[in-house]
């Protein structure tokens, strides 16, 4: 179904079940990976490397949600364009919005694979369990300008009123990161860095198909030369900081946690912590 369809003449309850199914749907995919991401880890690695990764992944999620305050944030105004008709305005947004999410994960992303070390020692991390929590980070940090595209691109297909298209996507990201996952770590044995890299992987060739149909203009938001000004900048940060800010607080709890299990309780508190959030965030997508 076109955009023009999708929006204009589906009735607000019919519309509201079309993209609250789907999108309940590709939050269980991921909630899913999220959960097998730790297991893997977990269960081949062991115990140390499951404390690694739960100390890093806040940070990893913190760079993410910048991403996509920029894609939520501009999918707002975009949004307002296409309903007034104004697709040239609608495409600049779109535009800029795409570079700005590029530029800011190289810059996050050289930002984190310098002050990894820091940031982990930060926490209390010391000889085994703060190298493997740089390594995991790093990982993340290099592939960001690649990956945090994807989240941009999934608001972006659902505009253009490609739900399913985004609901498959995310389906097959989770599907994709699992079984190159099971691969590095399971078959080559391969280090928690490479279960970063699995992920990344997944990302990038998803946020490659997302893109895809955009470059060669198969749908209504098109690629153009962006024309940056203060309002649009301004109006994306307005609309993105609720979503951005309700990502990250979960997150800065998170550290402040493994701040304190790590200095109390040790590799082992901040692995049991981790149990809790996985299965925690598992049953919160049920409930979605």
């Amino acid at each position: 179904m076109n955009q023009e369809k999708l929006f204009e003449k589906t009735s607000p309850m019919k519309l509201f079940f079309l993209a609250a199914i789907p999108g309940g749907i590709s939050m269980l995919a991921s909630s899913l990976y999220g959960l097998l991401d730790g297991i893997f880890v977990g269960r081949i690695l062991g115990e140390a490397s499951f404390a690694a990764l739960n100390l890093a992944f806040p940070f990893v999620v913190i760079n993410f949600s910048l991403a996509d305050l920029i894609g939520v944030g501009s999918s707002v105004p975009i949004s307002i364009q296409l309903g007034k008709k104004k697709e040239k305005e609608a495409n600049n947004i779109f535009s800029c919005a795409c570079l700005m999410i590029i530029i800011t994960g190289a810059l996050l992303g050289g930002f984190m694979y310098l002050a990894a070390p820091w940031l982990i020692h930060l926490l209390g991390a010391e000889g085994e369990l703060a190298e493997l929590a740089v390594q995991y980070m790093r990982v993340y940090a290099l592939c960001s300008p690649v990956t945090t595209i994807v989240f941009a691109m999934d608001n972006y297909l659902r505009i253009c009123g490609k739900i399913r298209s985004s609901m498959n996507l995310n389906i097959l990201m989770s599907v994709l990161s699992a079984a190159l996952e099971f691969i590095f770590l399971g078959i080559f044995r391969w280090g928690i860095w490479s279960a970063a890299l699995a992920t990344c992987s997944g990302m990038f060739i998803c946020a490659v198909i997302a893109v895809f149909p955009f470059v060669r203009g198969k749908l209504q938001l098109r690629l153009c030369k962006p024309r940056f000004n203060v309002s649009m900048i301004r109006q994306i940060i307005v609309c993105g900081s609720p979503n951005f800010l309700s990502n990250i607080a979960g997150r800065i709890t998170s550290i402040i946690m493994n701040i304190v299990l790590l200095q109390f309780g040790g590799a082992t508190a901040v692995s049991i912590y981790g149990v809790l959030m996985y299965t925690g965030e598992t049953i919160q997508s049920f409930l979605y």
